[in-house]
């Protein structure tokens, strides 16, 4: 499966430039806190900085996307997992990732919750399958490189993007 912009390469480096590339920062701490604050607030400081970095680098992958149920969202959640499960360890990855989903609790329609259930648990064996000395862009590659391949689970792969400036 290949990325239908182009934008991925198999390390997961970004391919966009110009001001689209400005696009690429991905939203700043302060909007994190808007609606699921308290979640995000409920976080310890490693949680929070591995959830924002999810966040920061799939918008940066997929800055036209919207946030639910498509490639960025899937990205997202398999990301933040594997990284959860490589810094934290099981028991601890669980436990964020079931606060996170009982917190979107009635938003999620059953749909949208089994597949950000199988991203988390696709990431959880990415992020276990880590040597010891990986670095999070590392782990990134290997959540796109799933992604690319199909692995990972998308509701919508074409109506979720947004508008794009032409």
């Amino acid at each position: 499966m290949s990325d239908p912009d182009d934008r991925l390469d198999h390390a997961g480096e970004a391919t966009g430039h110009g001001e689209e590339a400005l696009a690429l920062a991905g939203p700043k701490p302060a909007e994190l806190l808007e609606g699921p604050g308290a979640f995000y607030a409920s976080l310890s400081g490693h949680q929070r900085r591995l959830m924002t970095l999810a966040i920061r680098e799939s918008a940066r992958l997929f800055p036209h996307d919207t946030d639910d149920d498509g490639r960025k969202d899937a990205v997202r959640h398999a990301y933040w997992s594997a990284l959860l499960m490589f810094h934290l360890g099981l028991s601890n990855a669980l436990a964020a990732t079931s606060a996170h989903e009982a917190f979107a609790g009635a938003r999620n329609p059953a749909e949208r919750r089994g597949m950000d259930d199988f991203n988390h648990a696709r990431g959880f064996e990415l992020g276990l399958g880590c040597p010891s000395d990986f670095t999070d862009r590392q782990i990134l590659g290997r959540v796109t490189d799933a992604y690319l391949r199909g692995e990972l689970r998308v509701l919508r792969p074409d109506a979720n993007r947004a508008s794009r400036r032409r």
